[in-house]
């Protein structure tokens, strides 16, 4: 899906609200995965994952690849708990599968704004989410990084996950989305087809 609206339109909202940070307005129902039964923010969140520049923002220059990815288990910003040895296989994989394996042990302090996205799209990745949240995650790279991205999306939604991608730019979007849902005012304006 392709969510698209003007700013203030509700399209982050809508993003939050399915990732159960937020909670519909009285006498509002969201159901995920065909439940409409609420369901525990961490329960969401393996089925879930998310990445926008704001995610981006709250890592330190010194956090390393690995940590970055593997922070994606616990949905946090580092890593105080300790890796199974299934987590740092599935880590590894999810950092081949970005094409970051060269950049083992690199801090974030020594990558390119571009590179420490790529972390972060892993990092989002790394729990084989059902469903992956971009909200405007592809601002501020450049074409090849762009490029880069989309190759790394078609593999995952060739692998069966759910995209919803949210942006201003429509070369933003992968050409594989098949549904686009046009925001208003909080509310859903129109659904069709891509």
């Amino acid at each position: 899906f392709a969510i698209e609206g003007a700013n203030g339109a509700g399209k982050t909202t809508f993003l939050r609200l399915l990732r159960g940070e937020l909670h519909p307005a009285s006498g509002g129902k969201i159901a995920r995965f065909g439940e409409s039964k609420l369901q525990s923010r961490a329960a969401i969140g393996r089925r879930i994952s998310w990445l926008s520049p704001a995610t981006q923002a709250r890592y330190a220059d010194e956090i390393s690849v690995e940590n970055a990815v593997a922070s994606g288990f616990f949905d946090s910003f580092g890593v105080w708990e300790t890796l199974t040895e299934e987590m740092r296989r599935q880590a590894e994989e999810t950092i081949q599968l970005c094409g970051l394996r060269s950049f083992a042990g690199r801090s974030f302090a020594h990558m390119s704004y571009g590179q420490r996205r790529r972390v972060l799209l892993a990092r989002a990745l790394v729990t084989n989410p059902q469903i992956l949240l971009l909200d405007e995650a592809l601002d501020g790279l450049d074409v090849a990084a762009r490029d880069e991205f989309h190759a790394i999306l078609a593999h995952i939604a060739a692998r069966g996950a759910s995209l919803v991608v949210v942006s201003h730019h429509e070369g933003d979007y992968p050409p594989f989305l098949t549904h686009r849902l046009r925001l208003e005012n909080g509310k859903i304006a129109a659904r069709e087809a891509f």
